[in-house]
């Protein structure tokens, strides 16, 4: 999860650092920032969902048949 942040965070800062030398980068930094507040949006979700997810991944375990070999 670190990882991710951490790619997160650099593709941002990028994104940034390309739209400064560019006349229309103020749309593309709009852009990245939306795409980041969602970004964060999702992982602060999961966050606190990751103990449902796992229920309801786990009740779907038993129901599945027993690989062949």
């Amino acid at each position: 999860m670190t990882d991710a942040f951490t790619w997160l965070v650099v593709r941002v800062q990028n994104g940034v650092a390309n739209a400064r030398e560019r006349e229309e980068g103020q749309t593309f930094v709009e852009y990245a920032l939306l795409l980041a507040g969602i970004a964060i949006l999702l992982i602060v979700a999961i966050i606190f969902l990751k103990d449902r997810i796992a229920k309801l991944f786990s009740g779907h375990r038993q129901l599945a048949p027993e690989p062949i070999g």
